[in-house]
């Protein structure tokens, strides 16, 4: 069975010996080097608002084809989002049903790892630093004006 390196390395939420506290040493320690050696550190951070529950199915699918994934997990996965519905109440017996288009299950524990699965593609960019955990990322770019700094971090941006 082929190994399925979908996690990206800089992704320190929801896995086994790797904390918050480490991926603060990863934004921290660049920072003071920078310092002492005279760099200029820019930072920009994002935070997905309701990450888990606007992940796009159909996206999430392309995305573990173009991964090659196993197709049988790709069905297992299809299976396990596709089919769910919420009910809308609109007066005292007038109920809607609608499919869910979007999101993971409430409470799953699967929901984090399909999340990092689904971001694992973030662009590679040079002369930054990428610092993820669960939904929130951290971009550093580090340079010797603060000029170099910025343009990096807008194009990372542009990229993203």
């Amino acid at each position: 069975m082929p190994r399925l390196d979908v996690i990206p390395d800089e992704q320190y939420g929801f896995r086994p010996n790797y904390g918050c506290i480490h991926q603060l040493l990863r934004v921290t320690n660049p920072i003071t080097h920078g310092f002492n050696h005279k760099l200029f550190t820019g930072g920009v951070s994002l935070d997905v608002h309701k990450a888990f529950d606007r992940m796009w199915y159909n996206g999430l699918i392309y995305k573990l084809i173009n991964s090659k994934f196993p197709h049988y997990l790709i069905d297992i996965l299809i299976s396990y989002l596709n089919k769910r519905i919420f009910k809308v109440k609109l007066s005292q017996d007038t109920l809607r049903y609608r499919n869910i288009k979007a999101g993971t299950p409430q409470g799953s524990i699967l929901r984090p790892l399909i999340y990092t699965i689904f971001t694992a593609d973030f662009p590679k960019m040079n002369h930054t630093i990428k610092c993820f955990f669960a939904d929130d990322t951290t971009i550093l770019a580090q340079g010797s004006t603060t000029k170099f700094a910025t343009l990096t971090l807008r194009k990372s941006l542009v990229k993203i």
